[in-house]
């Protein structure tokens, strides 16, 4: 059996951030391996349509 090394990341020091000002944001991580880490914090108020629509690379409706 293969042993693979173990990779951790942070969130505090992510590779992207979709920023969504006084509403929240989603940092982004990306592993060696090509897999992706997100962690979301929303606010109160936010909503999709208002948010993170508007934002590049976000997927059209």
């Amino acid at each position: 059996m293969e042993v693979r090394a173990i990779e951790t990341r942070r969130f505090d020091t992510p590779d992207d951030v979709l920023d969504m000002k006084e509403h929240g944001g989603i940092s982004i991580v990306r592993m060696s391996d090509g897999s992706t880490g997100m962690l979301a914090i929303f606010e109160p108020g936010w909503t999709w349509d208002a948010h993170e629509k508007p934002l590049p690379g976000s997927p059209p409706v």
